[in-house]
């Protein structure tokens, strides 16, 4: 990266390396100076990023060198929004990943240095305060016209999966087992115990009941007709015995009152007439 002074461009001639020479005071402009990135860098999905893997090795060499007693070190983000020509494809992002991944297991394995962790940014699709959802940084497209906000993996999900499985780079002319994708987990359904069948006990017919039929005065009455008949006469008796017995009790107590009595009134002696 090269430094540009703005001090010999002004006040006249601001060639466009040196746009922040008139630029208002800022953090940038404080500096008295412009960073302008090696053209050389291959460029990303933004201005602002551009791909140096050789870069991440030697900025853990620094840090290795001005820290020896800082124990592990962890790169706690790294990535790059990938181009806009590309949708869930995304092969310059797995490139930017495999590069630096590489220069990493070379500061590893070469240099000897303590590195204990990478992340990959990032995982989704976020937003962004400066650019929105313009710049997609995720190894998951989210479908922001779906209303769930459906997530799906990019080609990248893939390949990173195979550099974590195979932990590096295996060599390609060599069949190495951690090549071969494993086989999708099928969740099996949760087996239901069918309840016991309980036999249903036989049901037996009834026999049907025959009934006799009852002859009165040449009619042949069946069972309930007879009891209905029976009740019937029991009833009538009970009335009429009542009444005969109302009509003697009656016929006794009038007997009785006119006993003794002749017409006008005169009482008779029965006791003259029955010695008589």
């Amino acid at each position: 990266m090269s430094i540009v002074s703005c001090e010999s461009q002004r006040p006249r001639v601001v060639p466009n390396s040196c746009f922040l020479c008139l630029a208002e005071p800022s953090y940038l402009r404080d500096r008295d100076a412009e960073a302008v990135p090696d053209w050389t860098w291959r460029g990303t999905g933004s201005h602002e990023v551009r791909a140096v893997p050789w870069g991440l090795r030697h900025a853990l060499g620094h840090v290795a060198a001005r820290y020896p007693d800082a124990g592990d070190v962890q790169v706690l983000g790294n990535g790059a929004p990938q181009l806009s020509d590309e949708d869930l494809n995304d092969a310059s992002r797995m490139l930017y990943h495999s590069q630096y991944i590489n220069e990493l297991l070379k500061a590893i394995s070469l240099d000897g240095l303590n590195v204990s962790a990478y992340f990959a940014w990032s995982l989704l699709d976020g937003f962004s305060w400066e650019d929105g959802f313009t710049r997609r940084w995720g190894l998951y497209s989210v479908a922001r016209d779906d209303p769930a906000l459906a997530r799906v993996a990019k080609q990248s999900v893939q390949d990173l999966a195979t550099i974590i499985r195979c932990n590096g780079f295996p060599e390609p002319s060599k069949p190495d087992p951690c090549l071969i994708l494993p086989e999708p987990v099928t969740t099996a359904e949760p087996v239901t115990t069918a309840e016991p069948v309980t036999t249903a006990e036989p049901v037996t017919t009834a026999e049907p009941v025959t009934t006799k039929a009852l002859h009165f005065l040449g009619l042949s009455l069946s069972a309930e007709d007879g009891e209905v008949a029976l009740w019937t006469l029991f009833g009538l008796t009970l009335v009429l015995t009542a009444t005969l017995c109302l009509g003697v009790g009656l016929a006794a107590w009038r007997a009785k009152t006119r006993k003794g009595k002749r017409p006008g009134g005169l009482e008779i002696d029965t006791s003259v007439s029955s010695t008589l």
